[in-house]
């Protein structure tokens, strides 16, 4: 996500699917996940909230997402399926909960990434990527 300014945004949370390999394919619900993103978000005046860290290794900014109607983005993001809660980056707890019981929702749903066969396996890797690049 990218803020006036050109400051980008990592969702706290949230690891979607890679769409910018240079020499790989979109993974699967890659490109899904950025329209729902630019659908709710691009050129809308969003609040952002903090946790303890506010910048990644990379400059970006961690943020929780506030959309105009009050909703929080990332957690509409794992709980429609296009993203696994990612909670092993240092995120407040009550935020894991809710996070965590997105994540549940979107699996007895069976939404997006959780309709894949394969993901339940690709899990742990997706969330260890996930943290490396929050650090």
């Amino acid at each position: 996500m990218l803020l006036e300014g050109n400051y980008r945004v990592r969702l706290l949370g949230v690891n979607t699917p890679e769409t910018k390999y240079p020499d790989q394919p979109a993974e699967p619900f890659g490109e899904e996940a950025y329209q729902f993103t630019k659908e709710l978000a691009n050129g809308r005046l969003v609040k952002l909230e903090f946790d303890r860290e506010r910048l990644d290794n990379y400059r970006r900014v961690l943020a929780y997402v506030y959309l105009d109607d009050g909703s929080m983005l990332n957690e509409q993001l794992i709980e429609q399926g296009m993203s696994p809660a990612v909670v092993s980056f240092p995120i407040r707890s009550d935020r894991k909960r809710l996070f965590e019981q997105a994540e549940r929702e979107a699996q007895r749903k069976v939404a997006g990434i959780w309709a894949l066969p394969n993901w339940q396996t690709r899990l742990p890797e997706q969330r260890e990527r996930a943290a490396r690049r929050s650090n």
